[in-house]
């Protein structure tokens, strides 16, 4: 244990740190312990450490209360006694080999204690004083601040640079103070010098250990060259410490205020830097609650946090932690109606630091036997769809809407009011309807029936051949919200609702005289659907009654054998689009027939 403060007090004071810089969490060691009367006349000895003021323990001046620890502690520099109401008392504190190291008469007042370490007995001794004997305090508390186990010696075999020294250059190097000899004597100089260290990285930094009995100070430096804090021992003991619990620091440098003195080791104590430069980031927002079941089970979520300090986010119901994990959500389930429950979410960093917790409270409703009211539906049909859409129900526990199809559940949907649905068969006529239910699993009555039938649109288109262009031409269609254009089934453009016709250029694709100029049209309809297309004036190749593909592919081979190869070729450059056009047309556009 590192730092101890020593509190005895019959009202507690708030006595600001003179020049220790604490961070960590303090426990008090005597709480609950119980002291030993060895002798004397003692009453109530209990309420000495029950951390209760307004119970009180009295002694004569021949009693003496004693406490030893199970291990030994530390007091760091800056720790201090505070009684109102202890004259005619001795406190006394024994190292582990039982020699006093400490004492000090107690009247009313604060008094400071030096650095002490390995304390190992409290005695508390009465004393005759001015007429006055005997004693009476409420409450004795003994602070101390554990260790940090990841705590290592940050200096040890490190050299000191000397700067502002009038006795040696700039940049001197002094490796006498950190290679872990606590019993040799080199000399700290004074007059200004300083003997400094940098870090690799900014480091967490707990405190620094002197070996000597001299006043000796220590400054750290952040990253930025700014002083984060600065001290000085109050000497007489050896070792000495002083305490800093200070992260993100860059540099310390050490230094003696008065005159040239033996210094036979310094320590310094830290880790690796704990400083999350996204601190601001750790603060959960935007927590709030959803309904995810009928079962009275709801989900929390927040707004996520991106930063690669991040490590976790922590989930307490009303104080114990209930689930941690990465996942910006938790579910809640095993919730019983009417019962209130708070709830907590915090981030913590990849250092273990966990940040203040943003609060909701929930209590779960009542049961609940009343439906929600009836929606009232209407819809549209279109190709192979229906487009239902109906009035919102406007209880506040409204859950979602469940869709029948022709009497059955077809879907079920949360809390918006329309939904498509697709697959149709176009022609057929469909029944629909629509319920609302909450988050008790209650169930409206159906709403009004509509009946629907998907259609295939066909828009009626011609084509007009140019010279090097193909004009399309189309008739509207109602409900359509543009339309697409198409040649030879493959896209070429889209036009908006008003307009009717289309040149589809050579660029886009057109061969003139090629027999597989095909153009089309299809309308764009409300849903994101297409329609289908009615053009009679494309090109249509018939082959005879009797006549198939069979017989065409036979005559073409009897043709190839009568011509030689370099006729072929000739025909096949002149005859190029021809022969593209017409193997389009056997495979798929146009009206021939296998036989066999």
């Amino acid at each position: 244990m590192r730092k101890v403060t020593l509190v005895m007090l019959v009202l507690m004071f708030v006595i600001p740190w003179t020049n220790a810089f604490a961070a960590s969490t303090k426990v008090d060691v005597l709480k609950g312990v119980a002291f030993n009367a060895l002798n004397g006349s003692v009453s109530g000895i209990a309420n000495i450490t029950d951390d209760n003021d307004s119970t009180r323990a009295t002694w004569n001046t021949n009693a003496t209360l004693e406490y030893r620890f199970p291990n030994p502690v530390d007091l760091l520099d800056g720790s201090y006694i505070t009684t109102s109401a202890a004259l005619g008392t001795a406190f006394v504190l024994y190292d582990a080999a039982d020699k006093e190291i400490y004492r000090r008469s107690v009247t009313a007042g604060t008094f400071y204690i030096p650095a002490l370490l390995n304390v190992a007995k409290v005695r508390i001794i009465g004393e005759y004083v001015g007429g006055f004997g005997g004693s009476a305090v409420s409450s004795l508390r003994l602070y101390s601040f554990p260790t940090n186990p990841k705590d290592t010696n940050l200096i040890l075999g490190k050299g000191l640079v000397i700067t502002n020294s009038p006795d040696f250059p700039t940049g001197t190097i002094a490796n006498e103070f950190t290679n872990g000899k606590t019993n040799d004597s080199p000399v700290f100089r004074a007059q200004g010098t300083r003997y400094n260290y940098t870090f690799p990285k900014p480091v967490y930094f707990s405190y620094v250990k002197f070996y000597t009995p001299v006043k000796i100070g220590a400054v750290l430096i952040g990253p930025d060259g700014g002083v984060l804090a600065s001290s000085t021992t109050i000497g007489g003991t050896s070792p000495q410490i002083l305490s800093f619990d200070l992260d993100n620091v860059a540099k310390v440098y050490f230094f003696n205020p008065n005159t040239n003195a033996v210094v036979s080791e310094i320590e310094a104590y830290g880790r690796a830097s704990e400083f999350n430069p996204d601190s601001s980031l750790f603060v959960i927002k935007g927590l709030k609650y959803d309904f995810v079941g009928l079962n009275k089970d709801f989900q929390l979520s927040w707004e996520p946090i991106s930063s690669p300090y991040f490590e976790e986010y922590r989930v307490y119901q009303n104080g114990n932690l209930l689930k941690a994990g990465k996942n910006n959500y938790a579910i809640i389930t095993n919730q019983q109606p009417g019962e209130k429950n708070t709830f907590k979410v915090s981030s913590v960093d990849i250092y273990g630091k966990e940040y203040p917790a943003a609060t909701l409270t929930y209590t779960v409703p009542l049961p609940d036997s009343t439906p929600p009211s009836v929606p009232k539906l209407s819809g549209s049909a279109g190709n192979g769809i229906a487009n239902l859409e109906w009035t919102p129900s406007p209880e506040d526990d409204l859950a979602g809407y469940t869709i029948y199809q022709d009497g059955k559940t077809t879907r079920k949907v949360g809390q918006g009011n329309k939904a498509a649905i697709d697959g149709l068969t176009n022609g057929k006529t469909y029944r629909f309807s629509v319920t609302a239910f909450d988050t008790s699993g209650n169930e409206s009555a159906r709403s009004n029936e509509v009946e629907l039938a998907p259609k295939s649109v066909i828009t009626e288109t011609e084509q007009e051949t140019g010279p090097d262009y193909l004009l399309v031409k189309w008739t509207k269609t109602e409900g359509a919200t543009g339309y697409r254009i198409y040649l030879n089934g493959r896209l070429i453009g889209s036009v908006g609702p008003t307009v009717f016709e289309y040149k589809i250029t050579r660029a886009m694709g057109y061969i003139p005289g090629a027999i597989s100029n095909k153009a089309e049209a299809r309308a764009i309809l409300a849903d994101g659907s297409e329609g289908g297309s009615n053009n009679p004036t494309a090109p249509v190749l018939e082959l005879a009654d009797g006549y198939g593909v069979g017989d065409a592919f036979k005559a073409g081979i009897e043709f190839v054998k009568l011509l030689n190869g370099w006729v072929l070729i000739a025909l096949a450059i002149i005859l190029a689009n021809m022969i593209i056009g017409f193997l389009y047309l056997l495979n798929k556009k146009y009206k021939i027939t296998q036989r066999g």
